[in-house]
């Protein structure tokens, strides 16, 4: 006789009758995976739709007023200096996406109507809808408008934005509160002069050396995103989930 069995059923609950219809007749208002996604944009805070459109801007200016007063910066120079920008807008995205970490409100969220996965992945796609768009438009700019090619642009813009964002998000998924932007805001300030400085010095490195040093570093920095994705995502499992 398995005395821990026996316990077990007698102190058990019953399942549940009719538990689905139920629930399905709950007068609570239902929203498709679209309309969530859209109800979440009015969270993003104004700050990231501020940085896109200056980010943007300050890349147009920056091709403009060099083809007019320094036309021999308009080739990878101008690339790198828009680079220079993109850590910014990676450091804003990624303290969105894990808003709720850095602040201690997991436990908190996971207690709502949509779990904490739900509202990361919408966040996440929201804002890299944004940062691809700027990316893009970057990339665009640069590869038209200097000989240095898109697919080059590419690269050189990619390297600093996912090198940041996967800094920031391992950043912000070990340190909470004021501290965490802090130190985010110093790495994307580092990054992006770094860049900055290592073009402008006298020493020259060779295209293919560049190109896959780059490659490295965006590898680095979409595993790192990848990781700690999963790890801030599986973080509300310790607590666990609500639909």
């Amino acid at each position: 006789m398995n005395v821990k069995k026996e316990l077990y059923e007698a102190f058990s609950p019953p399942e549940p009758k009719r538990k689905e219809i139920f629930l399905n007749a709950l007068p609570y208002p239902k929203l498709s995976f679209s309309q969530f996604v859209f109800s979440q944009i009015k969270y993003i805070r104004k700050r990231v739709w501020v940085a896109s459109v200056l980010i943007v801007a300050a890349a147009v200016f920056t091709v403009c007023f060099m083809s007019l007063k320094a036309p021999s910066y308009i080739g990878l120079p101008a690339v790198w200096i828009i680079s220079s920008l993109t850590p910014f807008l990676a450091m804003l995205t990624a303290s969105e996406i894990s808003r709720s970490n850095m602040y201690g409100m997991t436990e908190l969220e996971t207690a709502c109507r949509f779990s904490l996965p739900q509202l990361t992945g919408a966040r996440t796609l929201i804002l890299g809808t944004v940062s691809f768009a700027v990316i893009a438009a970057l990339t665009l700019l640069s590869g038209i408008f200097t000989p240095v090619g898109i697919a080059n642009s590419a690269i050189y813009i990619l390297t600093p934005f996912l090198l940041v964002n996967g800094i920031s998000l391992a950043i912000f998924s070990r340190f909470k509160g004021k501290e965490s932007g802090y130190i985010s805001c110093v790495s994307a300030l580092f990054v992006s002069v770094s860049g900055i400085l290592l073009q402008g010095s006298q020493m020259k490195i060779p295209e293919n050396i560049c190109n896959n040093f780059c490659i490295a570093l965006c590898i680095f920095g979409t595993v790192t995103i990848i990781l700690t994705m999963k790890k801030i995502t599986n973080g509300a499992n310790y607590y666990g989930t609500h639909t």
